[in-house]
């Protein structure tokens, strides 16, 4: 009898050990997914042995332990973004394998569509447009019309945050107001996402000049074609050598998108230089000094033009005006007599009329020669 009792439980030990693992609950087939694939459907559950919001499945598949929750808030290939720009990547700037499920990415690998820049940065940037609540700052950006902005802030950023392309389409035809281009307005969409699972380094999302992937490289905004809001576009910087996070590459306090702008050299302190010669002769002895001239700087502190003499175009130079008092960038002023001596500042400015013969007439004195 022992030995037909142990033959009968060698038995079952053979035929358990052939039949494969199948978790409690698990009553239906389930199926390999791919990454990015959304939920499941009633027919195909997707098994979840460990409560941690991954598919067993989706865990087997990337070398996940599919029986221990501990590894959900775990980044495993250290592919988390610094955010603000610290040096440090924080626990909260991690990219943990249950934010690479959410993604569709792969936790064992930091660049999962291997173009260049780590999944935690292109799901950050892709989730531009949930951070971005303004109607016009969303027209500027899609070169879109404000109404349809205003459609897509109001009811649209699920819309924009769908992985699903055509599922994506499909809300914005409903969302948009009607008689808008949403042809246009999905190319432009596809255009500037940034996708984790898609190689888009060669795009420019920002329409700047500088790839996707430059942007990545040099740590620039991929959407924001003026990064460090000088006046001079990320691409423009690259190319003319000067510092797309820096707003004064060469120090001298002028901004380089003013300095491009104005035919000066972002890249050499020329805040002394007064290339439109407009200083004033203050001292009247006939030799404008140093401390006289109108120099680059001052024209950037006073909002005037170090390429021309005339900034406001009222006939009296930048200089003369600065350093007596009135508004090189306001040609109302050419007209008024402040002093009251009957002589327009204008005037003031043609005329030589102080003892000496080579000074200026003062638009603050009505008696200039005392």
């Amino acid at each position: 009898m022992k030995v037909q009792y142990l033959a009968l439980l060698l038995a079952l030990i053979v035929v358990a050990g052939s039949v494969p693992f199948l978790p409690i609950g698990s009553h239906r087939r389930t199926r390999q997914i791919e990454p990015g694939e959304e939920g499941g459907d009633e027919e195909l559950p997707y098994m979840d042995t460990d409560q941690d919001g991954m598919f067993d499945v989706w865990e087997k598949q990337y070398g996940l332990r599919w029986d221990d929750p501990r590894d959900r808030d775990v980044d495993t290939d250290e592919d988390g973004y610094d955010v603000d720009g610290d040096g440090t990547v924080s626990p909260e700037e991690e990219f943990t394998n249950y934010e690479e499920f959410l993604a569709g990415t792969n936790p064992a690998d930091p660049d999962t569509d291997r173009d260049g820049m780590i999944d935690s940065w292109e799901v950050y940037q892709d989730a531009f447009w949930d951070r971005v609540l303004d109607p016009e700052a969303m027209a500027e950006n899609l070169t879109i019309p404000l109404d349809a902005a205003k459609a897509l802030v109001d009811g649209g950023n699920d819309t924009l945050r769908k992985v699903d392309r055509a599922a994506r389409n499909a809300d914005l035809d409903a969302i948009l107001p009607n008689g808008t281009n949403a042809t246009w307005i999905r190319e432009r969409l596809e255009a500037i996402r940034i996708d984790p699972r898609i190689p888009d380094g060669g795009k420019d999302a920002d329409g700047d000049g500088l790839r996707n992937l430059g942007e990545f490289l040099q740590g620039t905004d991929p959407r924001d074609p003026d990064s460090d809001d000088d006046g001079l576009p990320d691409g423009a910087e690259i190319d003319n050598g000067t510092d797309p996070l820096s707003r004064d590459t060469d120090g001298d306090t002028m901004w380089d998108g003013w300095e491009v702008d104005h035919g000066l050299n972002p890249l050499t302190d020329d805040s002394d230089g007064d290339p439109d010669e407009d200083g004033f002769d203050l001292d009247r002895n006939g030799t404008i000094d140093p401390s006289e001239r109108f120099t680059n700087l001052l024209e950037w502190m006073a909002g005037t033009d170090p390429g021309d003499p005339d900034s406001d175009g009222d006939g009296m130079t930048d200089g003369w005006e600065h350093f007596l008092g009135l508004d090189p960038t306001d040609d109302r002023d050419a007209l008024t007599d402040p002093d009251e001596d009957n002589l327009t500042n204008a005037d003031e400015f043609l005329n030589a009329i102080d003892t000496d013969g080579i000074g200026w007439s003062r638009p603050n004195d009505p008696d200039t020669d005392g």
